[in-house]
């Protein structure tokens, strides 16, 4: 029900770029038409990061380029440019070397005034430059981002909306270094997580020593349940720090759904803790809130991994 209430939104299967800085080092894009989110940092000093695809004539080449906040208080604009055969003639002074039969069309970057909102990661971006065009000719193509000052910035490549089930289960350690990415420190991204793990592991420490020993499937049950709910605790704390960038609107229902999910996940798991049993149904329950911690990013894959491995560890029932 409250996924039906909020408005849809564009999804990206995220990648984490690096050490891409010259043509023969290019990130290959096996499928430009698919939907792809690419996020990385240029050094400064006009370097180049380089993207490869292959492309056949009249297939559409699509591209988004975003910066960070950070990156745009800071002046980075960066420029793109489109490398590949029928492309105009290439420009002089160009920061890099352009393969032989190919043109270079380049786009210069100009940051939108507003920012823009992400739903399903949370993030923030500013727009600097997009290109959507029909390839005018059959071969490899590249995407070069370049500027000659430092910033962050993200590359969508492709149109098409589809994960493998490889990428979606990865999302929850992408989106930590998506955060990282846009210029946060690891303790103002993990702390909401990390202060729910230890104050719940304080109370129920607390609340357990009360009724006699614990055995360890049952602790791991509850310490896995406490990384679910944490993981809300940071989708909130993001959600709080896009409000500074951008005014909210009906697309932060998608965030809001994101991380209400993981803590009911929680709360669930932590009553099976709470009346943990021995039992084949009990630890087939446990297990499958440990699956489904995978399905919805609930516990950045640390708390779904606890929790299967509490499903099938030998114990017996500490209840009096």
């Amino acid at each position: 029900m409250i996924a039906l209430a909020v408005p849809p939104a564009a999804a990206h299967s995220p990648i984490i770029a690096g050490g891409n800085d010259s043509l023969d080092r290019a990130i290959s894009i096996d499928d430009p038409a698919k939907s792809w989110a690419i996020f990385s940092r240029i050094p400064g000093g006009w370097t180049a990061q380089f993207y490869k695809f292959d492309m056949n004539e009249g297939e559409r080449i699509y591209s988004v380029l975003q910066i960070s906040p950070e990156a745009k208080e800071s002046g980075f604009s960066p420029l793109i440019a489109i490398i590949g055969p029928g492309m105009p003639d290439p420009p002089e002074g160009l920061p890099f070397q352009v393969p032989e039969g190919s043109g270079v069309l380049v786009i210069e970057g100009v940051p939108a005034d507003s920012a823009s909102y992400e739903g399903f990661t949370p993030t923030v971006f500013f727009r600097v430059a997009s290109y959507s065009s029909p390839a005018p000719a059959t071969g490899t193509y590249y995407l070069a981002v370049f500027s000659g000052i430092p910033g962050s910035y993200s590359l969508a490549i492709g149109y098409k909306e589809e994960f493998t089930p490889y990428e979606w289960v990865m999302i929850p350690i992408n989106q930590i270094l998506i955060y990282l990415w846009s210029g946060q420190s690891p303790l103002a991204v993990l702390a909401p997580m990390a202060l729910v793990v230890m104050i719940g592991v304080l109370f129920l420490l607390w609340k357990w020593c009360l009724t006699g020993p614990i055995c360890l499937p049952k602790a791991l049950t509850a310490v896995a349940s406490l990384f679910y709910i944490g993981t809300g605790a940071i989708i909130l704390n993001q959600i709080a720090y896009a409000s500074k960038w951008v005014e909210l609107g009906p697309e932060v229902g998608i965030t809001l759904v994101f991380a209400a999910l993981p803590v009911m996940l929680g709360i669930a798991a932590l009553r099976k803790a709470q009346n943990w049993s021995p039992s084949t149904r009990s630890r087939l329950s446990i297990f499958a809130l440990g699956a489904l911690g995978l399905l919805l990013w609930a516990g950045a894959l640390v708390g779904p991994s606890i929790m299967m491995i509490a499903s099938i560890l030998p114990g017996r029932s500490s209840n009096r």
